[in-house]
């Protein structure tokens, strides 16, 4: 998983590269963009789908119709579909976390990118499921304090050993501006299914799994 302090600060960009860089190594690589207020990997790919995670959370499509085989060679791509008014309750669902342990066998490594941690919990709860959560931060530009408070928000949710990333890291005496989570959208919102993404019983569970694995005709 990867995530940063704030917006503006390249994690999209950076976990588009890392599964694109691990896809040219003929590794099996599977994107999902977890970033549900503010989705932006569409664009680094140049797609435009008309259905994504949400609506396979919602049980409305199946894995195979959201699913974007090979946007390159090697690399598959769960976009997240249309933004929605209570996406941590998408993430937090027994849906996602068995989505993540139905795709986990089928790749060898699985990229998610997920909300600025300031943002929203999302992020902490996304890295609690993944082996390797990663902070990225800006050169001489993240505030060292707003990343200390990422990285202790992530260690104490997640209990997992947090790695880095430096983006922008060149010498230079230009001084970057600091954009602040606060400028965090949620974009356009639509009331999804009330009892679509929250409903965790066993039987819900079982008929969400059953739906990954048809095919669309």
């Amino acid at each position: 998983s990867v995530s940063s302090s704030a917006v503006h600060e390249g994690k999209s960009f950076a976990c588009a590269n890392i599964a694109v860089s691990i896809a040219n190594l003929k590794r099996s690589v599977l994107l999902i963009d977890c970033d549900l207020r503010r989705p932006s990997q569409n664009a680094y790919f140049d797609v435009n789908p008309d259905a994504g995670l949400v609506d396979l959370l919602d049980v409305t499509k199946t894995l195979d119709e959201v699913m974007i085989s090979d946007v390159i060679p090697g690399l598959d791509y769960i976009p997240a579909g249309n933004c929605i008014a209570n996406p941590t309750e998408y993430i937090s669902s027994e849906k996602f976390k068995a989505l993540i342990n139905y795709l986990r066998p089928q790749y060898d490594y699985i990229l998610i990118d997920t909300p600025p941690v300031f943002a929203a919990v999302d992020s902490a709860i996304i890295a609690s499921l993944s082996d390797i959560p990663i902070l990225l931060a800006n050169f001489r530009e993240t505030k060292k304090y707003h990343l200390n408070e990422s990285y202790n928000h992530l260690i104490q949710v997640s209990y997992k050993k947090v790695y880095g990333i430096i983006n922008k890291a060149i010498v230079s005496t230009t001084r970057f501006h600091y954009y602040g989570y606060h400028s965090y959208s949620k974009g356009s919102e639509k009331s999804p299914s009330p009892s679509a993404s929250s409903s965790n019983n066993a039987s819900d569970i079982a008929k969400f799994l059953d739906n990954l694995k048809k095919k669309s005709s």
